[in-house]
Protein backbone atom coordinates (compact mmCIF):
# COMPACT_ATOMS: atom_id res chain seq x y z
CA UNK A 1 0.00 0.00 0.00
CA UNK A 2 1.64 3.08 -1.29
CA UNK A 3 -0.28 5.42 1.06
CA UNK A 4 0.55 4.72 4.33
CA UNK A 5 -1.56 3.95 7.39
CA UNK A 6 -0.51 6.98 9.85
CA UNK A 7 -2.05 8.88 6.39
CA UNK A 8 -5.15 7.29 5.90
CA UNK A 9 -5.83 7.59 9.80
CA UNK A 10 -4.82 11.13 9.58
CA UNK A 11 -7.66 11.89 7.27
CA UNK A 12 -10.46 9.79 9.03
CA UNK A 13 -10.01 12.03 12.38
CA UNK A 14 -9.18 15.30 10.35
CA UNK A 15 -11.20 16.08 7.38
CA UNK A 16 -14.46 15.54 8.40
CA UNK A 17 -17.34 15.31 10.93
CA UNK A 18 -17.68 11.35 9.78
CA UNK A 19 -14.94 9.45 7.47
CA UNK A 20 -13.86 6.37 6.93
CA UNK A 21 -11.77 4.45 4.44
CA UNK A 22 -12.61 0.51 3.11
CA UNK A 23 -10.60 -2.14 1.78
CA UNK A 24 -11.24 -3.59 -2.24
CA UNK A 25 -14.04 -6.44 -0.30
CA UNK A 26 -15.98 -3.35 1.62
CA UNK A 27 -14.51 -3.78 4.79
CA UNK A 28 -13.41 -0.63 6.99
CA UNK A 29 -9.93 -0.48 7.75
CA UNK A 30 -10.03 3.26 9.27
CA UNK A 31 -13.32 4.98 10.59
CA UNK A 32 -13.04 8.34 12.45
CA UNK A 33 -14.51 8.15 15.89
CA UNK A 34 -17.77 10.30 14.86
CA UNK A 35 -18.37 7.50 11.85
CA UNK A 36 -22.15 6.13 12.30
CA UNK A 37 -23.13 2.84 13.33
CA UNK A 38 -24.89 1.08 10.58
CA UNK A 39 -27.57 -1.27 10.49
CA UNK A 40 -27.74 -4.29 8.28
CA UNK A 41 -29.91 -2.62 5.99
CA UNK A 42 -27.51 0.74 5.94
CA UNK A 43 -24.19 -2.06 5.57
CA UNK A 44 -26.39 -3.92 2.30
CA UNK A 45 -26.67 -0.41 0.90
CA UNK A 46 -22.89 0.57 1.29
CA UNK A 47 -21.91 -2.67 -0.48
CA UNK A 48 -24.20 -2.04 -3.34
CA UNK A 49 -22.80 1.47 -3.86
CA UNK A 50 -19.26 0.26 -3.72
CA UNK A 51 -20.47 -2.17 -6.32
CA UNK A 52 -22.16 0.16 -8.63
CA UNK A 53 -18.86 2.64 -8.83
CA UNK A 54 -21.33 5.49 -6.88
CA UNK A 55 -19.76 8.80 -6.12
CA UNK A 56 -22.21 9.28 -3.70
CA UNK A 57 -24.12 7.56 -0.95
CA UNK A 58 -26.84 8.34 1.80
CA UNK A 59 -27.12 6.32 4.68
CA UNK A 60 -29.56 6.99 8.27
CA UNK A 61 -27.99 5.80 10.96
CA UNK A 62 -29.43 4.16 14.42
CA UNK A 63 -30.62 6.98 15.82
CA UNK A 64 -32.55 8.28 12.99
CA UNK A 65 -29.57 10.72 11.40
CA UNK A 66 -29.03 11.17 7.81
CA UNK A 67 -25.61 10.81 6.23
CA UNK A 68 -24.45 12.00 3.16
CA UNK A 69 -20.99 10.91 1.79
CA UNK A 70 -18.79 10.99 -1.37
CA UNK A 71 -17.75 8.01 -2.10
CA UNK A 72 -13.60 7.94 -3.66
CA UNK A 73 -11.72 5.37 -5.07
CA UNK A 74 -8.00 5.19 -4.41
CA UNK A 75 -6.76 2.55 -6.62
CA UNK A 76 -8.34 -1.17 -4.25
CA UNK A 77 -9.37 1.59 -1.52
CA UNK A 78 -12.99 3.53 -0.74
CA UNK A 79 -12.45 6.29 0.69
CA UNK A 80 -16.20 7.99 2.57
CA UNK A 81 -16.43 11.73 3.40
CA UNK A 82 -18.50 14.30 4.21
CA UNK A 83 -18.20 16.44 1.58
CA UNK A 84 -16.44 19.96 2.60
CA UNK A 85 -15.45 23.15 0.35
CA UNK A 86 -14.56 22.47 -3.49
CA UNK A 87 -10.68 22.92 -2.36
CA UNK A 88 -10.25 20.92 0.38
CA UNK A 89 -12.05 18.04 -1.58
CA UNK A 90 -9.49 18.49 -4.63
CA UNK A 91 -7.07 18.90 -2.48
CA UNK A 92 -7.63 15.29 -0.49
CA UNK A 93 -8.34 13.62 -3.90
CA UNK A 94 -4.72 14.97 -5.73
CA UNK A 95 -2.99 14.14 -2.71
CA UNK A 96 -3.95 10.49 -2.30
CA UNK A 97 -4.19 9.77 -5.87
CA UNK A 98 -0.21 11.21 -6.26
CA UNK A 99 0.43 9.27 -2.87
CA UNK A 100 -0.86 5.66 -5.04
CA UNK A 101 1.29 6.68 -7.94
CA UNK A 102 4.20 6.44 -5.47
CA UNK A 103 4.71 10.16 -4.61
CA UNK A 104 6.48 10.57 -1.48
CA UNK A 105 4.12 12.67 1.56
CA UNK A 106 5.82 16.08 1.23
CA UNK A 107 6.35 16.41 -2.70
CA UNK A 108 2.52 15.19 -2.92
CA UNK A 109 1.48 17.65 -0.08
CA UNK A 110 2.79 20.65 -2.04
CA UNK A 111 1.50 19.55 -5.63
CA UNK A 112 -2.43 18.85 -4.67
CA UNK A 113 -2.30 22.32 -2.51
CA UNK A 114 -0.82 24.35 -5.28
CA UNK A 115 -3.34 22.98 -8.06
CA UNK A 116 -6.33 22.79 -5.73
CA UNK A 117 -5.68 26.47 -4.13
CA UNK A 118 -4.20 27.61 -7.28
CA UNK A 119 -1.83 29.59 -5.72
CA UNK A 120 1.38 30.23 -7.18
CA UNK A 121 3.84 28.56 -4.76
CA UNK A 122 3.03 26.06 -2.20
CA UNK A 123 6.44 24.76 0.37
CA UNK A 124 6.48 22.35 2.73
CA UNK A 125 9.31 22.81 5.12
CA UNK A 126 10.91 21.26 8.59
CA UNK A 127 12.71 22.79 10.91
CA UNK A 128 16.77 22.59 11.07
CA UNK A 129 19.75 23.37 13.20
CA UNK A 130 18.63 25.08 16.47
CA UNK A 131 15.20 25.68 15.01
CA UNK A 132 16.20 28.44 13.16
CA UNK A 133 16.47 27.48 9.94
CA UNK A 134 13.49 26.23 7.23
CA UNK A 135 14.38 23.46 5.18
CA UNK A 136 12.31 22.83 2.13
CA UNK A 137 11.27 19.44 1.69
CA UNK A 138 8.91 20.36 -1.21
CA UNK A 139 8.43 23.52 -3.46
CA UNK A 140 5.75 23.78 -5.37
CA UNK A 141 5.75 26.48 -8.65
CA UNK A 142 3.26 27.64 -10.60
CA UNK A 143 2.64 24.43 -12.47
CA UNK A 144 5.64 21.96 -11.41
CA UNK A 145 7.74 21.03 -8.38
CA UNK A 146 10.95 22.42 -8.66
CA UNK A 147 14.12 23.00 -6.54
CA UNK A 148 14.25 22.99 -2.53
CA UNK A 149 16.24 25.11 -0.68
CA UNK A 150 16.95 26.26 2.89
CA UNK A 151 16.98 29.67 4.48
CA UNK A 152 16.67 31.41 7.68
CA UNK A 153 13.64 31.57 9.63
CA UNK A 154 14.29 34.95 11.22
CA UNK A 155 12.40 37.98 9.86
CA UNK A 156 10.51 35.59 7.71
CA UNK A 157 6.26 35.70 7.54
CA UNK A 158 7.18 32.21 8.63
CA UNK A 159 8.79 33.14 11.97
CA UNK A 160 4.93 35.00 13.05
CA UNK A 161 3.47 31.40 11.62
CA UNK A 162 5.52 29.43 14.55
CA UNK A 163 4.99 32.65 17.20
CA UNK A 164 1.07 32.83 16.90
CA UNK A 165 1.18 28.63 16.66
CA UNK A 166 -1.64 28.77 14.21
CA UNK A 167 -3.31 29.48 10.99
CA UNK A 168 -1.04 33.07 9.62
CA UNK A 169 -2.20 35.03 6.79
CA UNK A 170 -0.91 38.32 5.18
CA UNK A 171 -2.46 40.11 2.43
CA UNK A 172 0.41 42.90 1.90
CA UNK A 173 3.26 40.50 2.63
CA UNK A 174 5.93 42.75 0.65
CA UNK A 175 5.22 45.67 3.09
CA UNK A 176 4.38 43.56 5.99
CA UNK A 177 8.05 42.03 5.98
CA UNK A 178 11.20 43.64 4.46
CA UNK A 179 12.60 40.66 2.70
CA UNK A 180 14.17 40.60 -0.70
CA UNK A 181 13.12 37.51 -1.85
CA UNK A 182 9.32 38.32 -1.04
CA UNK A 183 10.25 41.13 -3.38
CA UNK A 184 11.96 39.67 -6.14
CA UNK A 185 8.89 36.77 -6.18
CA UNK A 186 6.26 39.46 -6.36
CA UNK A 187 4.76 37.42 -3.58
CA UNK A 188 1.08 39.53 -2.56
CA UNK A 189 -0.20 36.89 -0.56
CA UNK A 190 0.79 34.80 2.07
CA UNK A 191 -1.03 31.89 4.07
CA UNK A 192 0.86 29.08 6.38
CA UNK A 193 0.41 26.76 9.28
CA UNK A 194 2.73 25.36 11.91
CA UNK A 195 3.08 21.85 12.78
CA UNK A 196 4.49 20.23 15.76
CA UNK A 197 5.76 17.15 17.32
CA UNK A 198 4.36 15.08 20.24
CA UNK A 199 6.37 17.50 22.82
CA UNK A 200 4.63 20.45 21.23
CA UNK A 201 8.04 21.01 19.63
CA UNK A 202 7.29 23.34 16.15
CA UNK A 203 9.04 20.37 13.86
CA UNK A 204 7.98 22.71 10.63
CA UNK A 205 5.43 24.29 8.49
CA UNK A 206 2.95 24.37 5.35
CA UNK A 207 2.79 27.75 3.28
CA UNK A 208 1.65 29.09 0.05
CA UNK A 209 2.38 32.45 -1.68
CA UNK A 210 0.09 34.06 -4.40
CA UNK A 211 1.47 36.76 -6.85
CA UNK A 212 -1.78 38.15 -7.17
CA UNK A 213 -4.19 39.91 -4.12
CA UNK A 214 -7.61 38.29 -5.73
CA UNK A 215 -7.29 35.59 -3.25
CA UNK A 216 -8.99 35.22 -0.15
CA UNK A 217 -6.76 33.54 2.43
CA UNK A 218 -9.30 32.58 4.60
CA UNK A 219 -10.71 30.34 2.20
CA UNK A 220 -7.16 28.44 2.35
CA UNK A 221 -7.10 28.15 5.98
CA UNK A 222 -9.22 24.78 6.68
CA UNK A 223 -7.26 23.20 3.57
CA UNK A 224 -3.52 24.23 4.95
CA UNK A 225 -4.97 22.89 8.55
CA UNK A 226 -5.49 19.75 7.16
CA UNK A 227 -2.70 19.02 5.23
CA UNK A 228 -0.61 20.37 8.08
CA UNK A 229 -2.01 17.66 10.23
CA UNK A 230 -1.07 14.82 7.56
CA UNK A 231 2.62 16.27 6.82
CA UNK A 232 2.87 17.11 10.78
CA UNK A 233 2.39 13.06 11.26
CA UNK A 234 4.86 12.34 8.67
CA UNK A 235 7.53 14.38 9.98
CA UNK A 236 6.38 12.65 13.42
CA UNK A 237 7.11 9.63 11.56
CA UNK A 238 10.13 10.52 10.44
CA UNK A 239 11.68 11.94 13.68
CA UNK A 240 10.65 8.96 15.63
CA UNK A 241 12.52 6.30 13.25
CA UNK A 242 15.48 8.87 12.89
CA UNK A 243 15.43 8.62 16.87
CA UNK A 244 15.47 4.57 16.71
CA UNK A 245 18.01 4.60 13.86
CA UNK A 246 20.71 6.36 16.15
CA UNK A 247 19.91 4.11 19.30
CA UNK A 248 20.52 1.44 16.97
CA UNK A 249 23.57 2.82 15.99
CA UNK A 250 24.61 3.99 19.23
CA UNK A 251 24.00 0.29 20.55
CA UNK A 252 26.35 -1.25 18.11
CA UNK A 253 28.85 1.29 18.15
CA UNK A 254 31.95 1.91 20.37
CA UNK A 255 32.03 5.21 22.24
CA UNK A 256 34.99 6.44 21.87
CA UNK A 257 36.09 5.16 18.26
CA UNK A 258 32.92 4.73 16.39
CA UNK A 259 33.77 0.97 14.89
CA UNK A 260 31.51 -1.34 15.89
CA UNK A 261 31.26 -2.54 19.12
CA UNK A 262 31.29 -6.52 21.20
CA UNK A 263 27.31 -6.08 19.99
CA UNK A 264 28.32 -5.26 16.46
CA UNK A 265 31.06 -8.16 16.18
CA UNK A 266 28.95 -11.40 17.69
CA UNK A 267 26.00 -10.02 15.53
CA UNK A 268 28.47 -9.91 12.14
CA UNK A 269 30.23 -12.83 13.29
CA UNK A 270 26.78 -15.02 13.13
CA UNK A 271 26.07 -12.91 9.69
CA UNK A 272 29.10 -14.30 8.18
CA UNK A 273 28.79 -17.96 9.45
CA UNK A 274 25.44 -18.04 7.65
CA UNK A 275 26.77 -16.55 4.45
CA UNK A 276 29.56 -18.40 4.15
CA UNK A 277 27.31 -21.78 4.71
CA UNK A 278 25.13 -20.49 1.93
CA UNK A 279 27.67 -20.36 -0.14
CA UNK A 280 27.94 -16.39 -1.09
CA UNK A 281 31.66 -16.78 -0.78
CA UNK A 282 34.21 -19.77 -1.15
CA UNK A 283 36.53 -18.48 1.71
CA UNK A 284 37.14 -15.53 4.34
CA UNK A 285 39.57 -13.92 6.69
CA UNK A 286 39.23 -13.25 10.18
CA UNK A 287 41.89 -10.71 11.82
CA UNK A 288 42.74 -9.91 15.20
CA UNK A 289 44.87 -7.46 16.70
CA UNK A 290 46.62 -6.61 20.05
CA UNK A 291 47.95 -2.50 20.41
CA UNK A 292 51.31 -3.18 21.95
CA UNK A 293 52.70 0.10 24.56
CA UNK A 294 48.98 0.83 25.25
CA UNK A 295 49.89 0.45 29.21
CA UNK A 296 52.92 2.95 28.93
CA UNK A 297 51.18 5.24 27.58
CA UNK A 298 48.12 4.96 30.52
CA UNK A 299 50.87 5.26 33.03
CA UNK A 300 53.06 7.49 31.56
CA UNK A 301 50.85 9.87 29.55
CA UNK A 302 47.27 9.36 31.18
CA UNK A 303 44.48 7.78 29.97
CA UNK A 304 43.26 10.78 27.94
CA UNK A 305 46.67 9.89 25.63
CA UNK A 306 45.34 6.16 25.23
CA UNK A 307 42.00 7.21 24.09
CA UNK A 308 43.75 9.88 21.75
CA UNK A 309 45.72 6.54 21.00
CA UNK A 310 42.33 4.41 20.12
CA UNK A 311 40.45 7.03 18.39
CA UNK A 312 43.30 7.51 15.85
CA UNK A 313 43.66 4.00 15.24
CA UNK A 314 40.34 3.60 14.78
CA UNK A 315 40.68 5.86 12.23
CA UNK A 316 43.58 3.91 10.44
CA UNK A 317 42.42 0.08 11.22
CA UNK A 318 39.66 -0.09 8.18
CA UNK A 319 42.49 0.61 5.70
CA UNK A 320 43.97 -2.43 6.80
CA UNK A 321 41.57 -4.33 4.66
CA UNK A 322 39.87 -3.44 1.38
CA UNK A 323 36.87 -1.37 0.89
CA UNK A 324 34.00 -1.47 2.90
CA UNK A 325 34.94 -4.40 5.10
CA UNK A 326 33.97 -4.49 8.99
CA UNK A 327 36.11 -2.91 11.66
CA UNK A 328 35.46 -3.44 15.41
CA UNK A 329 36.80 -2.45 18.93
CA UNK A 330 36.43 -5.35 21.11
CA UNK A 331 37.44 -3.87 24.30
CA UNK A 332 40.31 -1.92 25.91
CA UNK A 333 43.02 -2.33 23.01
CA UNK A 334 41.67 -5.29 21.26
CA UNK A 335 40.27 -5.26 17.59
CA UNK A 336 39.09 -6.94 15.24
CA UNK A 337 38.07 -7.37 10.89
CA UNK A 338 36.12 -9.55 9.30
CA UNK A 339 36.81 -9.68 5.80
CA UNK A 340 34.40 -11.90 3.65
CA UNK A 341 36.00 -13.31 0.31
CA UNK A 342 39.25 -12.98 1.22
CA UNK A 343 41.72 -15.89 2.13
CA UNK A 344 45.21 -16.55 3.19
CA UNK A 345 47.01 -15.27 0.00
CA UNK A 346 46.16 -11.94 1.25
CA UNK A 347 48.74 -12.14 4.46
CA UNK A 348 51.42 -10.40 3.04
CA UNK A 349 49.83 -7.51 2.10
CA UNK A 350 47.79 -7.65 5.72
CA UNK A 351 51.85 -7.28 7.55
CA UNK A 352 52.88 -4.49 4.94
CA UNK A 353 49.63 -2.62 5.88
CA UNK A 354 50.24 -2.81 9.18
CA UNK A 355 53.56 -1.93 8.87
CA UNK A 356 52.35 1.34 7.34
CA UNK A 357 49.73 2.18 10.49
CA UNK A 358 52.17 1.40 12.72
CA UNK A 359 54.49 4.00 11.30
CA UNK A 360 51.92 6.63 10.82
CA UNK A 361 50.61 6.10 14.28
CA UNK A 362 54.40 6.56 15.34
CA UNK A 363 54.55 9.97 13.26
CA UNK A 364 51.40 11.01 14.43
CA UNK A 365 52.42 11.40 18.35
CA UNK A 366 52.68 7.48 19.44
CA UNK A 367 56.12 6.31 19.33
CA UNK A 368 55.68 3.49 21.71
CA UNK A 369 53.16 2.39 19.99
CA UNK A 370 52.92 -1.09 18.14
CA UNK A 371 50.67 -4.11 17.33
CA UNK A 372 50.37 -7.66 17.11
CA UNK A 373 48.23 -9.24 14.78
CA UNK A 374 47.10 -12.90 13.93
CA UNK A 375 45.06 -13.53 11.02
CA UNK A 376 42.83 -17.36 9.88
CA UNK A 377 40.47 -18.65 7.13
CA UNK A 378 37.09 -20.48 7.68
CA UNK A 379 38.91 -23.18 4.99
CA UNK A 380 41.54 -23.78 7.58
CA UNK A 381 38.98 -24.09 10.02
CA UNK A 382 36.71 -26.18 8.57
CA UNK A 383 33.95 -23.65 7.82
CA UNK A 384 33.51 -22.87 11.39
CA UNK A 385 34.10 -18.97 12.42
CA UNK A 386 34.27 -19.32 15.78
CA UNK A 387 37.07 -21.91 15.61
CA UNK A 388 38.59 -19.46 12.79
CA UNK A 389 38.55 -16.87 15.55
CA UNK A 390 40.27 -18.79 18.01
CA UNK A 391 43.05 -20.00 15.47
CA UNK A 392 43.34 -16.31 14.30
CA UNK A 393 43.84 -15.06 18.53
CA UNK A 394 46.28 -17.91 18.91
CA UNK A 395 48.64 -16.34 16.10
CA UNK A 396 47.95 -12.72 17.22
CA UNK A 397 49.33 -13.79 20.82
CA UNK A 398 52.54 -15.56 19.23
CA UNK A 399 52.94 -12.38 17.54
CA UNK A 400 53.35 -10.29 20.66
CA UNK A 401 55.69 -13.06 22.49
CA UNK A 402 58.14 -13.03 19.36
CA UNK A 403 58.36 -9.25 19.20
CA UNK A 404 59.39 -9.87 23.56
CA UNK A 405 61.28 -12.31 22.77
CA UNK A 406 63.43 -10.09 20.18
CA UNK A 407 63.98 -6.88 22.58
Amino acid sequence: MNIPAHVWQVLVDEAAPAAAVLDGVGQFLFRSRQFPALSQSDQAHLQQALAAEQSTLDLTDNNGLAWHFRLRRIGEFRLLLIPGSQQRDAAIDLFLSLLHAGGDVFAAAAQALGRALGWRWVGVSRFVGQGDSVQVLAWWDTDHLAETFQYSLYGTPCEQVVARDGFCAFSNVQSTFNEEALREMGAQIYAGMVYRGRDGQALGHLFALHDQGDVDPAQAEAVLQLMAQVVGSQLVLLDTEEAMARTSRQAYSDGLTGLGNRLAFDRAVDDLAESYEQGRFADALVLMIDLDGMKAINDHRGHAAGDALLIAFGKLLPHLGRSGEQAFRLGGDEFAMLMPGADLSLGPLLQSRAVRVVDEMRCGGFPEMGMSLGWASLTEAQGQVRSALALADQRMYADKRGKRSRR
